[in-house]
Protein backbone atom coordinates (compact mmCIF):
# COMPACT_ATOMS: atom_id res chain seq x y z
CA UNK A 1 0.00 0.00 0.00
CA UNK A 2 1.49 3.36 -0.98
CA UNK A 3 2.35 5.85 1.72
CA UNK A 4 0.96 9.01 0.18
CA UNK A 5 1.49 11.45 3.03
CA UNK A 6 4.99 10.44 4.09
CA UNK A 7 7.01 10.37 0.90
CA UNK A 8 10.54 11.63 0.55
CA UNK A 9 10.83 13.55 -2.70
CA UNK A 10 14.10 13.01 -4.51
CA UNK A 11 15.07 14.96 -7.60
CA UNK A 12 17.80 13.54 -9.78
CA UNK A 13 19.24 15.82 -12.45
CA UNK A 14 21.14 14.80 -15.52
CA UNK A 15 21.98 16.69 -18.70
CA UNK A 16 18.76 15.79 -20.49
CA UNK A 17 16.00 15.71 -17.92
CA UNK A 18 14.87 15.97 -14.35
CA UNK A 19 13.73 12.78 -12.72
CA UNK A 20 11.41 13.11 -9.73
CA UNK A 21 10.96 10.05 -7.58
CA UNK A 22 8.72 9.91 -4.52
CA UNK A 23 10.29 7.43 -2.16
CA UNK A 24 8.73 6.03 0.98
CA UNK A 25 10.13 7.75 4.05
CA UNK A 26 9.97 4.51 6.02
CA UNK A 27 12.70 3.03 3.84
CA UNK A 28 14.91 6.11 3.71
CA UNK A 29 14.58 6.80 7.45
CA UNK A 30 15.05 3.17 8.55
CA UNK A 31 18.27 3.16 10.62
CA UNK A 32 18.58 -0.63 10.38
CA UNK A 33 19.16 -0.48 6.61
CA UNK A 34 22.64 0.21 5.31
CA UNK A 35 23.32 3.12 2.99
CA UNK A 36 24.08 0.64 0.22
CA UNK A 37 20.73 -1.14 0.68
CA UNK A 38 18.95 2.22 0.54
CA UNK A 39 20.82 3.11 -2.64
CA UNK A 40 19.90 -0.21 -4.23
CA UNK A 41 16.27 0.32 -3.15
CA UNK A 42 16.26 3.71 -4.91
CA UNK A 43 17.74 2.16 -8.06
CA UNK A 44 15.22 -0.70 -8.04
CA UNK A 45 12.35 1.73 -7.41
CA UNK A 46 13.41 3.93 -10.32
CA UNK A 47 14.16 1.09 -12.72
CA UNK A 48 10.87 -0.68 -12.00
CA UNK A 49 9.04 2.57 -12.69
CA UNK A 50 10.98 3.05 -15.93
CA UNK A 51 10.44 -0.56 -17.05
CA UNK A 52 6.69 -0.33 -16.37
CA UNK A 53 6.48 2.88 -18.42
CA UNK A 54 8.10 1.26 -21.43
CA UNK A 55 6.65 -2.23 -21.06
CA UNK A 56 10.01 -3.92 -20.62
CA UNK A 57 10.99 -6.50 -18.04
CA UNK A 58 12.93 -5.45 -14.95
CA UNK A 59 16.01 -7.59 -14.32
CA UNK A 60 18.46 -7.86 -11.47
CA UNK A 61 21.23 -7.44 -14.04
CA UNK A 62 19.93 -3.89 -14.67
CA UNK A 63 20.82 -3.05 -11.05
CA UNK A 64 24.39 -4.26 -11.57
CA UNK A 65 24.77 -1.79 -14.43
CA UNK A 66 23.72 1.13 -12.18
CA UNK A 67 26.65 0.80 -9.78
CA UNK A 68 30.38 0.40 -10.00
CA UNK A 69 30.28 -1.94 -6.99
CA UNK A 70 30.82 -5.59 -7.73
CA UNK A 71 28.09 -8.19 -8.05
CA UNK A 72 28.82 -9.67 -4.61
CA UNK A 73 28.52 -6.28 -2.93
CA UNK A 74 25.20 -5.53 -4.63
CA UNK A 75 23.92 -9.03 -3.89
CA UNK A 76 24.59 -8.32 -0.19
CA UNK A 77 22.46 -5.16 -0.35
CA UNK A 78 19.79 -7.06 -2.33
CA UNK A 79 19.73 -9.77 0.37
CA UNK A 80 19.48 -7.11 3.07
CA UNK A 81 16.36 -5.69 1.39
CA UNK A 82 14.89 -9.19 1.10
CA UNK A 83 15.59 -10.09 4.73
CA UNK A 84 14.11 -6.75 5.84
CA UNK A 85 10.92 -7.48 3.88
CA UNK A 86 11.22 -4.59 1.42
CA UNK A 87 11.97 -6.85 -1.56
CA UNK A 88 10.53 -10.22 -2.51
CA UNK A 89 11.47 -12.44 -5.43
CA UNK A 90 9.42 -15.35 -6.70
CA UNK A 91 9.22 -17.61 -9.70
CA UNK A 92 5.83 -17.47 -11.42
CA UNK A 93 4.07 -20.46 -12.99
CA UNK A 94 5.88 -19.83 -16.29
CA UNK A 95 9.26 -20.03 -14.58
CA UNK A 96 9.92 -16.29 -14.86
CA UNK A 97 11.38 -14.36 -11.93
CA UNK A 98 9.11 -11.66 -10.54
CA UNK A 99 10.23 -8.90 -8.19
CA UNK A 100 8.05 -7.09 -5.66
CA UNK A 101 9.21 -3.92 -3.93
CA UNK A 102 7.38 -2.84 -0.78
CA UNK A 103 7.15 0.61 0.75
CA UNK A 104 6.51 -0.59 4.27
CA UNK A 105 7.08 -3.76 6.23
Amino acid sequence: MPILDSQAKIEIWNQDRLCRVNLPSEVIDNPSLSAKAKGVYVAIFRLMEHCDSYGIAFTKHAIYSCFRDGKQSLDTAWSELESSGYLKTRVNSSGVLEYFLFEEV
